[in-house]
């Protein structure tokens, strides 16, 4: 092998070194910032070794950037060890941008990108402050900012909540201890690509289904048995009529049918006996792809607590709507902290992942409000008008932030666990806190599915969507506020054919008897589907449609029957949100915004560089934009031009970006102007004073991206 292929093959390997490194290092740094007395000793000495096996690692393939940083963590890491250094907030946010700013070196690496002017280089000399104890040029706040610029930050709780860790359950599948690396002896495991586990699975469920063939061709040869055992019993009766006619048969013709006779019954043995050896092969050969199957699941699961790793500094957005701040959570008698827990259960072929807080619930007065200045249809039923959170672009956040705002979070969480196969549901208890449940299934590359037939076609429903098989009436039919529906255990349930839904325009006549009906339960909601007949229940592959017919919103995937045929597997979650007629806020992003005649900006900002950067950024995207040095020179500049919005820094000369704000709300011409904040300012009573002052947005400049900046003006135009 040549020195660059070997190169190349040392990068991916280093690569996924550096992620479980990464991941490491950033639960250690947890640890040790929660309980820094505790085990203070071994943290540390587990720290060194993830930081010195990092640094031989990024020598080997010449990433001396890498090899830098951690030379300057083992010496950071030394001197507090030696009781030279103390800690404190600033070296853990020092600490913290250099693992995420180490993430996003490997992020660049894998894209081939040149690391010059990664984060991680601009940290190198605060690293080395650190080291050498000398006080950092800002404070430490800078680390945060460099790392952040192309890197999405992992916050720690702001200062108005405090986040306790959560107890992770361990995914049930597999269990999990934490040890250090140095612990396990090198020949008890092997690196192998996920990739390869994953193509495994899907040999496995075309070996799985190439079973299920089988057995269609068993109930084919019964069949065929019995067709030959009837033929050969009216064959016994002729015989008995030709042995009493015999004596006046020729004799060739007695002798060809009595040779018929026991080819007859030859035949018949033979099938006998193949049956029994095909059945004999198929019992074999479930007995050895089951247990395969489940080996090769379990090897390729994660303990659940692994999946959670680093989820102490991503659920900022639970600390943004659910959470109190800790005064107004000691006057509730709440513990001053809040909790936030995440766990996770297996439920049959299904795994359920529960995430609660003991915050303040849904504000249901806030849902009502946002609902009528989207005029969506208010509900009574608290339950329903609680999913209006799932919908795109709907947030109640009085102030659009880095963290929360623009209504994206739960759709996203909704929307990939639908695509799952998988369901999201929400509970609150007022004053108590909010419960999330995510159900979803072990695996997607096989599924236990229901086969029905709807207007000639054969479909599949996950069987964990499925609440039942009944058989209806159509007497039995109601009509509850305009909706066909069907009493089934007390309770009405909206009716619907299936072929209506998938056909729209097509109405399927009222046979006589009972429809075969199919009760299909996603999320919350149920409905019944009535369908031409129930096929069967089994185990099936599930394939990509391919990128031209990849958006059929019905339509999850599709597989191959033991027949031949191909069925379409329906996705649950759109199939019923259709039957219903519900019909989601259309999401604003800047993709989708049509902006026929350029939106005027007023860009407030008394640094050069911010400014010009800004300038460049919405003149791109499509906006017409202008310029004030200061907030006087832009309310000047507001009084004799019209504009659409106004971006806005804090910290300004003359008058800074509050007194801007309110000066633009208490103006009788611009009170509705939307005004977007941009500051360095990321403590929680600047963000307060912001909601207090007016302003529609408040994002911070240490956690800037130019994505939220251009979603934020798209979604307040």
């Amino acid at each position: 092998m040549d020195k660059t292929k070997l190169m190349q093959r040392l990068m991916v390997t280093f690569l996924e070194e550096l992620e479980e490194h990464v991941r490491s290092l950033n639960q250690d740094f947890l640890q040790l910032e929660k309980n820094p007395e505790e085990e203070q000793e071994a943290r540390l000495k587990t720290l060194f070794r993830s930081a010195h096996s990092l640094k031989g690692a990024a020598r080997s393939v010449n990433v001396h950037l890498i090899e830098g940083a951690c030379h300057q963590l083992e010496e950071i890491l030394t001197a507090l060890q030696d009781r030279r250094l103390p800690l404190h907030k600033d070296l853990f946010a020092l600490l913290f941008a250099t693992v995420d700013a180490m993430e996003e070196a490997g992020m660049r690496l894998r894209e081939q990108q040149d690391l010059a002017d990664a984060p991680l280089a601009k940290l190198l000399e605060r690293l080395k402050d650190a080291a050498t104890l000398r006080p950092p040029n800002d404070g430490g706040g800078g680390a945060r900012e460099e790392a952040s610029a192309a890197l999405e930050r992992k916050m720690p709780p702001p200062e108005s909540a405090s986040l306790q860790a959560p107890p992770m359950t361990h995914h049930p599948a597999s269990s999990h201890q934490e040890t250090s690396k140095e612990s396990v002896p090198v020949s008890s495991s092997l690196r192998v690509a996920a990739e390869k586990f994953d193509t495994l699975l899907a040999r496995m469920g075309e070996l799985l289904v190439a079973r299920r063939r089988l057995e269609s061709r068993l109930g084919d040869l019964s069949t065929l048995q019995d067709h030959v055992q009837q033929w050969q019993t009216e064959w016994q009766r002729v015989e008995k009529v030709i042995q009493n006619t015999e004596a006046g048969l020729p004799r060739h013709a007695a002798q060809v049918l009595r040779e018929s006779g026991n080819h007859w019954r030859q035949l018949n043995k033979d099938l006998e006996r193949l049956g029994t050896g095909l059945a004999g092969d198929n019992r074999l050969l479930e007995q050895t792809t089951a247990p395969l199957d489940d080996e090769i699941r379990r090897v390729r699961m994660l303990p659940f607590a692994e999946a959670c790793a680093g989820l102490d500094r991503l659920v900022r957005n639970a600390l943004s709507h659910g959470l109190e701040s800790p005064d107004k959570r000691r006057q509730m008698n709440k513990p001053s902290c809040g909790r936030i827990e995440v766990a996770a259960a297996l439920r049959g072929s299904q795994v359920e992942v529960v995430v609660k807080d003991d915050g303040g619930g849904l504000d249901l007065e806030a849902l009502r409000e946002k609902a009528r200045r989207l005029r969506l249809p208010d509900s009574a039923d608290e339950q329903e008008l609680s999913r209006l959170i799932f919908l795109p672009g709907f947030s109640t956040a009085q102030l659009i932030t880095d963290v929360s705002g623009r209504g994206v979070g739960l759709d996203v969480v909704k929307s990939r666990v639908e695509s799952l196969h998988g369901t999201v549901a929400v509970s609150f208890l007022p004053g108590k806190g909010t419960r999330f449940i995510l159900t979803v299934p072990l695996t997607l590359t096989t599924l236990r599915a229901v086969l029905v037939k709807a207007a000639g076609q054969t479909y599949a429903f996950a069987g964990t969507n499925v609440q039942r098989f009944v058989r209806v009436d159509k007497n039995e039919l109601r009509s509850l506020a305009g909706r066909p529906t069907v009493l089934l255990g007390g309770a009405p349930i909206p009716f619907a054919f299936l072929a209506g839904v998938l056909q729209p325009g097509t109405q399927p006549p009222l046979g006589e008897g009972k429809m075969p009906v199919l009760v299909v339960a996603a999320g919350e909601r149920t409905m019944a589907f009535a369908v031409d007949e129930f096929v069967a229940e089994q185990e099936i592959l599930i394939k990509s449609l391919g990128a031209r017919i990849r958006r059929l919103p019905l339509v999850a995937g599709a597989t191959l029957l033991p027949s031949g045929k191909i069925a379409l597997v329906l996705n649950a979650a759109n199939l019923v949100r259709s039957a219903l007629g519900k019909t989601p806020v259309p999401a604003t992003t800047v993709e989708t915004k049509a902006v026929k005649t350029p939106k005027r900006i007023l860009i407030v900002e008394d640094s050069v560089t911010t400014r010009a950067l800004e300038k460049s950024i919405l003149e791109a995207a499509g906006y017409q934009v202008s310029t004030a040095v200061d907030g006087r020179a832009a309310w000047q500049f507001l009084q004799e031009h019209d504009m659409d919005l106004v971006v806005s820094d804090v910290e300004m000369p003359h008058m800074d970006g509050f007194e801007l704000t309110e000066a633009i709300r208490s103006s009788r011409k611009h009170q509705v102007l939307p005004v977007v904040l941009v500051t360095a300012r990321e403590k929680e009573q600047d963000k307060e004073r912001g909601i207090a002052v007016g302003a529609d947005a408040y994002l911070v400049k240490s956690a800037f991206d130019q994505r939220n900046l251009l979603e934020t003006i798209a979604q307040l135009l």
